[in-house]
């Protein structure tokens, strides 16, 4: 019972931490302000966390046919998005490739597939030094192509315009 409740007290102050942090990004109007401010936070990443996935590739999309499928504003776990709430940033949403998402049910249907860490609904902490306005507390609600391995799709309003890659420097926290 001890053990469990060092856990909770852990994925909790893990989640403070992010809020701090995406509270201080947003505040700050100046680079190097924002900089100063990074930091000054330090993460323990030994005692407070869950073991670090680290991502391959990291992409950004929107919720469009061509993009997703014939049904693009509903996710892979049946959520609907609301794109007014994502327009506010109210959504923190992600895809995951399949090989990082754990269902038992696809997992017998896509051999290899499916038997990852996280499962639907979970929240994620991602890190990235290279993109910290990306760092945040993510919720998992889709997921990617199976041609994809290793990677994670941020899903953001169709004024982000196109698809990019952000690259390597991106570590996901179990929370």
């Amino acid at each position: 019972m001890k053990g469990n409740i060092e856990q909770t007290v852990s994925h909790i102050l893990i989640f403070v931490i992010g809020m701090l942090a995406m509270m201080l990004y947003s505040s700050s109007k100046d680079s190097k302000e924002l900089q100063a401010q990074e930091t000054s936070i330090t993460l323990d990443t030994t005692a407070t966390r869950s073991k670090a996935v680290e991502i391959g590739r990291a992409t950004i999309y929107n919720a469009v046919a061509a993009q997703c499928d014939h049904d693009p504003f509903t996710t892979a776990d049946g959520s609907y998005i609301d794109t007014n709430k994502l327009k506010g940033g109210n959504l923190n949403w992600i895809a995951l490739s399949q090989d990082l998402i754990d269902d038992s049910y696809k997992a017998r249907l896509h051999k290899g597939l499916f038997k990852g860490q996280f499962q639907f609904g979970d929240s994620i902490l991602v890190i990235s030094k290279e993109w910290p306005s990306m760092s945040n507390v993510y919720i998992v609600h889709d997921v990617m192509n199976k041609r994809y391995r290793k990677a994670i799709d941020f899903l953001m309003p169709i004024e982000t315009k196109n698809k990019f890659r952000l690259g390597r420097d991106f570590k996901l926290y179990k929370l």
